[in-house]
């Protein structure tokens, strides 16, 4: 059976295809080293695969060689796949950046070209637009039911709090104090501040855009996010360093980043705004 298999696109390296040898115990085979190891499948997953369907001798399966000696862990290629990135605050710096499960089966890289509504965590910047205009977050607004035409908006939860801080709407992701506080400052201005703070390239000046109807990309909303962890100024998020010609000359570098020699307790080398350039300010430091 394995000689009629091909290897799964996505099949990680550390997994083994193999061959269902006895199906009572669980006994796996497969080649490698040009010998035949065995397995025996885990007791919880021979168990949950029981319910949907009998091994039978001959199945191929893709699996996992455990810690435990002669054990072996039952794989699956996930349906859904997800997207991570982690940078530095202060520079924009990409540490780390996932797309996807498997370059090799799909070059589609999600952190940075699926386009993805942001839901609730677009409201800090609908808040945030609100305090660059002097609301302050202790300033109530009523939680209540409203309409605007066809469209009647409510809150998770389904209930109301009544007369609500800002602080406490934000904090429990009320929604209809949200929507209250678009309308109030305009949406045009919670445009502005989303695009001005690179989480969105437009935006509509609907008020469902306030509730995170809009598109933006992991990339971006985490260089949103960064240049709030950043005390306002702005942070964009670059992959590249610098460009160097066959000297080594630098001849190109992102806009405020310059590179420093790391002291021996950063991980990795330091990255710090360029000296004398001015912070891209977005909004004021608290």
């Amino acid at each position: 059976p394995l000689a009629a298999s091909a290897r799964p696109a996505g099949m990680l390296d550390r997994w083994r295809l193999a061959v269902v040898l006895d199906p009572g115990r669980g006994t796996v085979g497969w080649p490698e080293d040009g010998t035949v190891r065995h397995g025996i499948l885990l007791a919880r997953d021979l168990g949950w695969m029981r319910l949907f369907r009998a091994l039978r001798a001959g199945d191929v399966l893709m699996v996992e060689p455990q810690a435990e000696e002669g054990r072996v862990a039952i794989r699956q290629i996930p349906r859904i796949e997800g997207a991570a990135v982690t940078m530095d605050v202060h520079t924009g710096r990409v540490l780390a950046m996932v797309g996807g499960w498997s370059f090799g089966a799909s070059q589609f890289n999600r952190a940075t070209q699926a386009m993805r509504q942001p839901g609730s965590s677009f409201k800090p910047f609908v808040y945030l637009a609100a305090m660059e205009q002097g609301i302050s977050p202790s300033q109530k607004f009523d939680d209540s039911a409203v309409s605007y035409g066809s469209w009647h908006p409510n809150n998770y939860e389904m209930d109301f709090w009544g007369p609500t801080t800002l602080h406490d709407a934000l904090r429990e992701s009320r929604n209809l104090v949200t929507i209250r506080l678009a309308a109030h400052i305009g949406m045009k201005n919670v445009a502005a501040i989303a695009t001005d703070i690179g989480l969105v390239q437009s935006m509509p000046h609907v008020l469902p855009a306030a509730l995170g109807a809009v598109e933006t990309t992991v990339l971006r909303e985490a260089g949103a996010y960064a240049t709030i962890a950043n005390n306002g100024q702005k942070v964009t998020p670059t992959l590249i360093d610098d460009v160097q010609d066959r000297n080594g000359h630098v001849i190109w570098r992102p806009e405020g980043l310059a590179l420093t020699t790391a002291g021996a307790d950063v991980t990795p080398p330091g990255a710090q705004p360029a000296p004398g350039a001015a912070p891209d300010a977005v909004f004021p430091a608290a």
